[in-house]
């Protein structure tokens, strides 16, 4: 940018002048009035007094001047007069509410004195507060990062669908969840012993459940299988009483089915055995699985149990697919 252009008036200076000379016009418009008719009627008393005397014009033009020029003054002293005397009166008025302003003033900044001094007081004490919290946000931090990853940890087990984890299988309410599957679905349980689920009250939902349509498949570890030896071993067992234990509740089973359950609904409940080696107990229903894990020494109704919500991109997918691979290849007690 040039030093021409700098010096050039831009448009908005321009405007504000004209703003500006329009508001002294205003304010100076009766005494503009009055000079311009004190003028004008000087001026026709000039032309009228170079005219001939018997002339009509000068006499018209004599006429007008001297009710212009007396106009122009009697309207410039009453104009003058009368803002005198406005001013006057409006100071008076003024007055008393200036001196109650300036009394309200005083007034108020007396009473604010006290507040600004407990202010003080208040930012002082925050200060001392704030202090030793300086040396405490590091661990504070390290909190906050704790939090942010337990966030973080909650919102991927959402997602894989992990509900709750109990740390047995009484705690994880097998009754109420099998209570709560709806009217003909189909629930399916796996085993080895599967302990917990033979009691007379889920016996009894059982039947309520098999009258409302649903279906359930029971697949418990065949006694023969070479993993009892193995699993019998890490309880601590012998091999026959776990063997003795396995062939008691698929007979239970069988018992319960041809005594307790009604003819027409037996069709409704499938038992089968396999052979594979299994580290899971498995609760299914058409909206959650539960899993329990035989591990180490601890019985599998005493080892830890996870609550899984069925969902799309979920991990409780895996564990229905595991327990259907099982049932395709398992096969039906033989009769004792």
């Amino acid at each position: 940018m040039s030093t021409l252009d700098l010096l050039e008036p831009t448009t908005a200076d321009v405007s504000r002048e004209s703003q500006s000379y329009l508001r002294r016009i205003l304010k100076y418009k009766v005494f503009i009035i009055c000079l311009s008719m004190l003028l004008l009627g000087i001026l026709f008393l000039v032309v009228a007094s170079l005219l001939p005397a018997e002339r009509l014009p000068s006499h018209l033009l004599r006429d007008i001047g001297i009710v212009l020029v007396t106009t122009g003054l009697v309207v410039f002293a009453a104009d003058y007069m009368t803002r005198k005397d406005f001013i006057a009166l409006l100071a008076t008025e003024l007055n008393p509410l200036r001196n109650d302003v300036t009394t309200l003033r005083q007034r108020m900044l007396g009473e604010m004195l006290p507040l600004r001094t407990d202010m003080t007081t208040l930012i002082t004490k925050l200060l001392q507060e704030i202090t030793p919290l300086r040396t405490e946000v590091p661990t504070l931090s390290t909190a906050l990062d704790d939090i942010r990853k337990c966030i973080s940890l909650g919102a991927t087990m959402s997602v894989l669908g992990i509900k709750q984890i109990h740390k047995d299988r009484g705690c994880s309410d097998l009754l109420n969840k099998l209570w709560e599957a709806a009217n003909g679905s189909e629930i399916k349980i796996l085993g080895i012993v599967a302990s917990g689920v033979n009691d007379p009250k889920m016996e009894d939902l059982i039947r309520q459940k098999l009258a409302q349509n649903c279906k359930l498949k029971i697949l418990c570890l065949n006694p023969s299988s070479p993993f009892v030896e193995e699993r019998a071993a890490e309880e601590g067992r012998s091999t026959e009483e776990m063997r003795k234990d396995i062939s008691a509740r698929i007979m239970g089973w069988k018992n319960f089915v041809e005594s307790r359950i009604p003819e027409d609904m037996r069709s409704r409940v499938e038992l089968k055995c396999h052979d594979l080696g299994t580290r899971y107990f498995l609760f299914i229903t058409e909206t959650l699985v539960v899993v329990g894990f035989y591990l180490g020494a601890t019985r599998g109704a005493n080892n830890t149990h996870i609550e899984l919500e069925m969902k799309p991109d979920g991990v409780a997918t895996a564990f229905v697919e595991y327990f259907d691979s099982l049932w395709k290849g398992g096969k039906v007690p033989s009769a004792a």
